[in-house]
């Protein structure tokens, strides 16, 4: 299972790495505590991940004991807020100390499924600018006034051009060396396939 480590000191959360980051719609994230001993008496915490989701903020707090504790299922977030509490009470139920820490800021990363199926919309100006590299990218696609993508029954796509012309690229390289032939029949041998019934010293001296 993939953990985030978070230290806690001074009631300062932190990350462990800086350039930790989680991917949305995971549920095998486990949170690692490193606590200073202000902690060492509460056994029992609890930490809570707050993120915000589209315009829905969202606060889970998870119970657990030791030094680890499960990631809730987190989508379509930007950042988790994630913190810890512990409290005490006595006999009574009432409320003789409460711990807290700050939060320490986790970087979300969207998951495929972060997207509903739907494939991210590409910006007008990538767009643009991939159609001109496959417009003269080595002038090895003519120029012309359409161009069309054809899906071929092997899988692989072609990509044609008309309406235009343009230049031919530069010849390849030249290929190896093939196999030697079979020796051809002599001119001799070629009359007598047609008909000739002389010898070979009567075709020398014809």
């Amino acid at each position: 299972m993939p953990e985030i480590d978070i230290t806690v000191i001074n009631k300062i959360a932190q990350l462990g790495d800086k350039y930790t980051y989680a991917v949305c719609d995971n549920t095998d994230y486990v949170v690692k505590w490193t606590l200073d001993e202000e902690w060492g008496a509460a056994q029992v915490k609890t930490a809570v991940f707050a993120w915000k989701s589209g315009e829905d903020y969202y606060s889970v707090p998870t119970v657990f004991t030791g030094d680890t504790c499960p990631m809730p299922l987190i989508q379509n977030a930007r950042l988790c807020a994630i913190g810890l509490f512990s409290s005490f009470e006595d006999g009574e139920g009432n409320l003789i100390q409460l711990q807290t820490s700050t939060p320490a800021l986790l970087t979300m990363r969207r998951s495929i499924k972060s997207y509903d199926g739907a494939a991210p919309e590409i910006p007008q100006n990538l767009y643009d600018e991939l159609i001109a590299v496959i417009n003269a990218k080595q002038n090895k696609l003519i120029k012309g006034d359409n161009i069309e993508l054809v899906e071929n029954s092997d899988g692989t796509v072609t990509i044609s051009s008309t309406g235009g012309s343009g230049t031919v690229g530069p010849p390849g390289p030249v290929g190896p060396q093939g196999d030697p032939g079979e020796d051809g029949k002599s001119a001799y041998e070629l009359a007598v396939q047609q008909g000739y019934e002389g010898t070979l010293d009567e075709w020398l001296e014809s």
